[in-house]
């Protein structure tokens, strides 16, 4: 199934850029066009297996919200994430936001306060929120469900209106790749069908194909390589696209970019294998050294099962 595809993508490259999250890698000067081991920065420090980052145990935390209600409320999520995600564990190097609104709910801070005051002392468009809304996309068979829950697990945490729209950017892309759109009639619906509310992302992705045959250096100029919404969501489209679908171009693509790869590379990525609808090369035999491997197996079949009588309903 396209899903399971999907979300081991998601998980095995989460876990071999994990490394990527605490050093700032220099921009490339030519593109990376083979794959190779010294790519993979991984940590094999959990209980002897290896680790994953807060990207993976957010994403799994919406899975569990999903499963229990059918749907996302921003309010019962951002509950489940104080009592689920270990935040005060280093190698998961969550968000500044999304780790200060689990302190202030532990602490017993009502969660709309919670989150206003955490949002109003920082004010980042940070990119945690963005990925999680990947179980969405393969949840939700109407595309207005998509969004509209997309946008209320971001809000759990973030209130940035960038990293809102971004989310539902992002799975508004997956949805659509998984229905059949290809990378570049994805581009072409990005830039020519799509109402953006916020110009940042809207010259970021209209942008794009201009971009397509220019150097790392050149892309980094206009795009950015941070982890901010702005500056990810847009490499990560950018990578897909450049790499035609392909899931291990996808990678080198956002390892070549620098800066702040993991989670550009897990969107590329995981776009990628919606459209290949193939495990990529570089995942083989890793998922079962991934820390917690038969939980999250367990947890992605129960899921799917689910998805699966729903989409046949």
């Amino acid at each position: 199934m396209k899903g399971r595809n999907i979300l081991y993508s998601f998980i095995i490259t989460d876990v071999i850029t994990l490394m990527y999250n605490f050093i700032d890698m220099p921009i490339k000067d030519n593109w990376i066009d083979e794959f190779n081991k010294d790519l993979v920065k991984y940590l094999d420090i959990c209980g002897g297996r290896l680790c994953y980052s807060s990207k993976t145990e957010s994403m799994l935390a919406v899975i569990d919200e999903l499963v229990e209600r059918g749907t996302v409320d921003a309010q019962s999520l951002a509950i489940r994430f104080s009592y689920s995600l270990r935040i005060a564990y280093d190698v998961r190097s969550y968000s500044i936001i999304s780790s200060a609104v689990v302190r202030l709910i532990r602490m017993g801070i009502p969660w709309d306060e919670a989150v206003k005051e955490v949002n109003m002392k920082y004010n980042l468009p940070d990119d945690e929120c963005v990925l999680r809304s990947t179980p969405i996309a393969i949840y939700f068979k109407d595309l207005n469900e998509v969004l509209v829950n997309s946008e209320r697990q971001a809000l759990a945490t973030h209130l940035h209106p960038i990293s809102i729209e971004a989310s539902k950017i992002y799975s508004f892309s997956l949805f659509n790749v998984m229905h059949g759109l290809s990378p570049h009639e994805l581009l072409n619906v990005l830039i020519s069908k799509i109402k953006y509310e916020e110009r940042s992302l809207a010259l970021r992705i209209k942008i794009l194909a201009k971009l397509l045959n220019k150097k790392p250096k050149d892309v980094v100029k206009v795009l950015g390589n941070g982890s901010l919404a702005h500056s990810s969501i847009p490499t990560a489209l950018y990578c897909f696209i450049r790499s035609e679908g392909d899931p291990t171009k996808a990678l080198l693509c956002s390892i070549s970019l620098g800066g702040s790869v993991s989670g550009r590379a897990i969107m590329a990525v995981t776009l990628a294998t919606a459209f290949s609808d193939t495990k990529p090369l570089f995942i083989k035999d890793i998922l079962e050294y991934v820390e917690n491997y038969e939980l999250i197996t367990s947890k992605i079949d129960n899921f799917l099962n689910i998805v699966r009588n729903l989409h046949h309903v």
